[in-house]
């Protein structure tokens, strides 16, 4: 039938352009700069829902809400699992409301638990919290250590497939005879680096490159350049202790405080349970 062709068309053309409008909107308004970088795949077809029923750019409350939905649903995970499909046919009726001008809002009830959820992920995992994490970490410019610019961000650069722009911050061959690789390689222990700093780095221990760059940047700077990949360098931080297992533990557990608070942050709303 001719019309039903017609039809087809038509709504498959309308279709495309909403997907391609998700595409854009992930790429211009989070850290999505690559494939690599999207936590589940499943995520552009559900935000196409909301382009398919919505002419031009969401509003103030649409982004809001965007928001919530993009950074909960890939640190929780909520496209993967026995609950994805629940997840995406909820997220969909939300994204179609949303369009047609309803004041929804996206509801995130399952808090996470900081140690099972982000200490327990491993950075070379393609799991969604672990996009999400590099996505975060982009968010945040990460900068070079050697002159504190900014890392030019994309594929090739610090996108977290990437594997020699993902560096331990304490050495894993440091930590191999005190740890497991499942600990040392956590999200709490990457951070962005590129080769030249990374090699330069080679098997130090914090307390001692760190301590290098303290001393050319000054305060001000090095905070900076440290709060760009979430690194605490307090002066009760664990990087400066000396010793390797406890000064791990320590950082550890402060990073993770600071990984935690900068994803309730980026969303907008609580995600976790307290420890």
């Amino acid at each position: 039938d001719e019309g039903e062709k017609r039809q087809f068309r038509n709504l498959w053309h309308k279709y495309q352009n909403a997907f391609l409008s998700a595409v854009d909107y992930l790429h211009q308004n989070f850290p999505v700069h690559a494939e690599s970088f999207l936590p589940s795949a499943n995520m552009l077809a559900t935000l196409a829902v909301f382009f398919f029923h919505h002419h031009g750019q969401p509003d103030r409350h649409q982004k809001g809400e965007i928001r919530k939905w993009f950074w909960a649903t890939g640190v929780a995970q909520r496209y993967s699992g026995r609950g994805y499909h629940r997840n995406i046919v909820a997220d969909a009726r939300l994204f179609k409301s949303l369009a047609d001008g309803t004041k929804k809002r996206f509801a995130f009830r399952d808090r996470l638990d900081p140690v099972l959820d982000i200490q327990g992920a491993e950075y070379s995992s393609h799991a969604s919290v672990t996009r999400a994490f590099f996505c975060l970490l982009a968010s945040l410019e990460p900068r070079y250590l050697e002159n504190g610019e900014p890392i030019p961000v994309g594929p090739g650069v610090a996108s977290h497939a990437n594997r020699k722009h993902r560096h331990h911050v304490f050495p894993q061959g440091q930590l191999k005879g005190h740890f497991r690789s499942k600990v040392y390689n956590s999200l709490c222990n990457i951070c962005f680096l590129v080769s030249r700093d990374n090699e330069k780095i080679g098997m130090k221990l914090p307390r001692g490159y760190l301590a290098d760059y303290h001393d050319e940047y000054g305060l001000k700077q090095f905070r900076r350049v440290m709060r760009s990949h979430l690194i605490p360098v307090g002066d009760d931080s664990g990087v400066w202790e000396f010793g390797v297992i406890g000064a791990f533990k320590k950082f550890r557990q402060q990073r993770l405080a600071l990984i935690c608070a900068e994803f309730e942050k980026a969303a907008g709303i609580k995600l976790f349970r307290k420890s």
